[in-house]
This record gives structure tokens, C-alpha cells and sequence, in this order.
């Protein structure tokens, strides 16, 4: 029995961990635990246990009251960064053995951190789903009646039959044209806006707008460069897949601040074309950062909260995935577009 608990242990894709009880001495991890902490099966034999036992997990794990006659312990939903570098999220559950009359505490793992990532897209996708219906319900409602106040407005600048100050009226018409943007952006949200897809070259349509995105820099004193490496094609709506780069670029502007650059690279990377916008700002809080997804939320005093919104419901309708690191050094976001 003891042979079969052993290779049941051993062979289990679930983490486990056996330690003493009184004094949590390591007596054996399965191969499960130590892929879950990032290390290796001869790392742990050559450094005794270290990287275990000075892991932070090792301090959350619960003990079991000694009169608990609860037959599956006790459960404690934790957080801790392993030795990559990841955050995980688990569920630990530990239990008593009494294994030839020493007392010894098993601990069984859950890993919760992709359904807790699954979790995290979907309340994500189900904001700008509600955002979309909105948009669709009343966004062409609300541009006409602007459309038509514009008009007037251009009309009596042009006759110059008006008692107000041309200045004015200037003013006036290049808020309707910003609220107007805002409504373009909020439709693009839109459940029933479709995307209408043709195989194109990604580096082909760089350098189709990069003209646009130089001028842009221009006028703030900033640097764009670019470092284009042969991709594959990809099934994209040009015009979403500008707006997307546009957003980023024009977000990256505005973060950057003096001697600021923004760079755009194309590579192939695990069979995905992925694009990279990269900037020397002083990067997103980490509080920020979890945010900046979230339709209206902006921490620019005249921004819509939008940009980014739109650029998360561009990639999702083109079947792409989003990442971004971020440091004092600056941003970098990183867009991967399926190919096949």
C-alpha cells in the first residue's frame, strides 16, 4: 500500500507537499509541486529543500487543528510569486497523517490562476459587451442631432450673420467634432459593428500609415522608429487594425515626455504575427494597470476612457490576445494575431 500511495503521489498532476508537522520539515514534494513553484527536481535535491521552505507559500499553508474531525482538513485560498517570477493563485487544502506513529501534514494544491485569468477576461469581455449595446442603442441617435447642429453652426461662421465672436463659434463646432469622436469611438464598441476580414500583410499596412503616425510625432518632438521583420499574413480589417495602431501610438505619445520615442516591431513568434508598441514613459502604476481595459476609466483629464477599450474589442473580434509589460524604463504592448 505504501508502494502505491508512493507512486499515486509521485504520478498525481495535482501538487502535493508532505512535511513534518511539528517542525514542517520537507519529506517529499511531487513533481506537480515543484512545477508549480518553478523549480526543478535537481534543484531541490542539490539545495536541500531551500527553495522550498523559503518560498512564501510555505507560510500560508494551514495547519489542522489537532481535535478537528473534519476528515478533509482545512482549505485557504492564497496568492504567492514562485521562483520564475509568476503569481499564482491556489486553493491549498491540508489534511493530518499519521504515518507509522509520526504525525505529518499533507498538502494538496489547487491551481486557480487560469480560471482566475478566464474569470478575468470574461467580466472584461461582459463590460464591453454592455458598453456595445449601449452604443448600439443610442449612439447614431445621439450623433444625428449634432450632425445638424454642426451644420448650422459652420453656416453662420461662413455668412457671418450672428452676434457672437467667430472665435466662438470655433470653439463650439471643435467640441461637437471632439464629442463626435468620442461617439465614433463608442461605436466601434458595438455588438453588431462587424469586421470585415482580408488576408493582408501587417508591415504592409505599417508602412502604409506610418506617414500619419510621423507627423503625429512631429508636432510633439517625439521619435518614431520602426523595426519590421518578415510576418505572415493575417486576417484583418485594415481599417480596425489602423485604429488599433493609432490608439497605441497616440496613447504612447502622450506618456512619453522630453527626448520621448516610440518604437514598432513586427516579429513571428510561435506561429503568430505579433506587433509591439513600445515607449520610454515612466510606465502604468500597478494599480493602473488593471484599469486601464475598462471602458471610461482614464487618468488623462480630458480623455474618454475609450482608447484602450477599443483597442481590447479590436483584438478580441480579430481573434488577437494583448500583453503589455511595463517599468520605470517604459510600456512596451504586444498585440499576437492569429495566421492560420
Amino acid at each position: 500500500s505504501e508502494n502505491r500511495f508512493a507512486a499515486i503521489f509521485a504520478a498525481s498532476p495535482h501538487p502535493m507537499l508532505i512535511t513534518t508537522l511539528e517542525d514542517r520539515e520537507i519529506i517529499e514534494a511531487n513533481d506537480a509541486f515543484l512545477l508549480l513553484l518553478g523549480i526543478t527536481r535537481l534543484q531541490m535535491d542539490t539545495q536541500y529543500g531551500e527553495l522550498i521552505r523559503g518560498n512564501e507559500l510555505m507560510l500560508q499553508i494551514p495547519e489542522p487543528d489537532e481535535h478537528s474531525t473534519v476528515p478533509e482538513g482545512i482549505s485557504r485560498e492564497v496568492t504567492f510569486t514562485n521562483h520564475a517570477g509568476d503569481e499564482r493563485a491556489c486553493i491549498l487544502r491540508t489534511v493530518r497523517l499519521d504515518f507509522n506513529g509520526e504525525l505529518l501534514l499533507l498538502t494538496m494544491i489547487s491551481d486557480l490562476t487560469e480560471h482566475k485569468q478566464y474569470e478575468h477576461e470574461l467580466q472584461r469581455l461582459s463590460q464591453l459587451h454592455l458598453v456595445g449595446e449601449v452604443a448600439a442603442g443610442i449612439g447614431h441617435e445621439v450623433r444625428n442631432p449634432m450632425t445638424t447642429v454642426r451644420g448650422f453652426l459652420q453656416l453662420m461662421l461662413m455668412q457671418g450673420k450672428n452676434t457672437l465672436e467667430p472665435a466662438y463659434l470655433q470653439v463650439m463646432i471643435e467640441e461637437l467634432d471632439r464629442a463626435n469622436q468620442i461617439i465614433t469611438e463608442f461605436l466601434s464598441l458595438a455588438k453588431d459593428h462587424m469586421v470585415q476580414l482580408k488576408r493582408e500583410n501587417l508591415n504592409d499596412l505599417i508602412r502604409k500609415i506610418l506617414p500619419l503616425i510621423e507627423a503625429d510625432a512631429s508636432v510633439t518632438g517625439k521619435i518614431i522608429t520602426t523595426h519590421l521583420t518578415d510576418v505572415e499574413s493575417i486576417e484583418m480589417d485594415n481599417k480596425q487594425i489602423t485604429q488599433l495602431i493609432l490608439n497605441f501610438i497616440r496613447n504612447a505619445l502622450e506618456a512619453t515626455g522630453e527626448n520621448g520615442w516610440i518604437q514598432l516591431k513586427t516579429y513571428m513568434q510561435d506561429g503568430r504575427a505579433v506587433l509591439v508598441i513600445e515607449d520610454n514613459g515612466p510606465g502604468i502604476p500597478a494599480d493602473v494597470v488593471e484599469q486601464i481595459w475598462k471602458p471610461f476609466y482614464t487618468t488623462k483629464e480630458n480623455g474618454s476612457g475609450l482608447g484602450l477599450a477599443v483597442c481590447f474589442s479590436i483584438a478580441n473580434k480579430h481573434g488577437a490576445s494583448i500583453d503589455l509589460s511595463t517599468g520605470k524604463e517604459g510600456t512596451a504592448f504586444y498585440v499576437r494575431f492569429r495566421t492560420t
